[in-house]
């Protein structure tokens, strides 16, 4: 009984792969992460992506934001080149030493800082059966 409404819900799955020191190269133990954006790209045809590509605060700002945008640019690469997603969907943004998500003062805290991130921003839409109102 009722009516169905249509709602529309946005989408966002972020993954994470990280970097060794001063290099770009997507480790194995990443790509099923990268495959994840690769999944949902196909189920959401019109989604786009951006991925997001950081470093540590170590090495000069110039330098970080080159390899940041290296990084982004290579899980773009993987995401067209394997996966097949289409380039026009997904855009790619170095910003260096920005946000960081832990300590650049630790080892640790600077492993995790070299990351990329892809989000994948899309509509689902669902149709819920709205209640009818009951008559007193």
């Amino acid at each position: 009984k009722g009516c169905p409404k249509t709602l529309t819900e946005a989408i966002k799955e972020e993954i994470k792969v990280t970097f060794d020191t001063s290099k770009a190269i997507i480790k194995d133990e990443f790509k099923n992460e990268v495959a994840k954006v690769a999944t949902l790209a196909k189920q959401y045809p019109t989604a786009q992506i951006e991925i997001q590509g950081y470093t540590d605060s170590s090495g000069r700002a110039a330098n970080n934001k080159v390899l940041s945008q290296a990084r982004a640019d290579a899980v773009k690469d993987l995401l067209i080149k394997v996966y097949g997603v289409e380039a026009a969907r997904i855009v790619a943004n170095g910003y260096g030493s920005a946000n960081p998500i832990a300590d650049n003062k630790t080892v640790a805290g600077r492993a995790q800082n070299r990351r990329v991130i892809a989000v994948l921003s899309a509509e689902r839409t669902k149709i819920e059966m709205k209640k009818a109102k009951s008559k007193s």
